[in-house]
């Protein structure tokens, strides 16, 4: 679908401008805990889905289908934990 030549890169986890808005949160804050680990639910569900379902589907079409591959393993980690 998008004809990509080459990877897409990984996305950073961080505000990287560093802006404070009110709004804004620390997704790792240990009181976000239980918001991760359902997010991380939701990641790995919806990343077997692709994996296994959507991307067996003859109109499906990835390009670097190895590196996309990876970056639906991230969405079954908590960023926040270092392994």
């Amino acid at each position: 679908f998008l004809r990509l030549e080459s990877p897409l890169e990984s996305f950073a986890k961080e505000n990287t401008n560093h802006v404070k808005r009110g709004e804004s949160i620390d997704i790792c804050d240990a009181r976000f805990v239980e918001l991760r680990k359902l997010l991380v639910k939701q990641g790995k569900d919806t990343a077997r889905w692709i994996r296994d379902d959507l991307l067996k589907s003859e109109d499906v079409v990835v390009g670097g289908r190895g590196h996309f591959i990876r970056l639906l393993e991230t969405w079954e980690r908590d960023p926040c934990v270092k392994v």
